[in-house]
């Protein structure tokens, strides 16, 4: 967590959740088009890591709202 939702923050995250995945374990991170996601040193770990990215299209905020109804109905009681 932090205070600004910057390129430090997000390289941060992903590198912690580089640390505690499977090396042969296949990733695809979604997440939409701010720079933050698009700088190059956050898509030098997907790079680095066989990491798979995906966006959403410009303006359309709904292109994650499947996967994050499903998470939100998945959740156990």
């Amino acid at each position: 967590m932090g205070k600004n939702n910057d390129t430090a923050l997000v390289i941060d995250a992903l590198s912690m959740a580089i640390k505690n995945k499977p090396r042969q374990q296949q990733v695809l991170l979604h997440s939409d088009q701010g720079s933050t996601y698009r700088a190059y040193e956050y898509l030098a770990l997907f790079k680095a890591n066989n990491i798979t990215q995906s966006m959403s299209r410009k303006g359309e905020c709904y292109d994650n709202a499947v996967a994050e109804s499903f998470l939100t109905h998945s959740k156990p009681s």
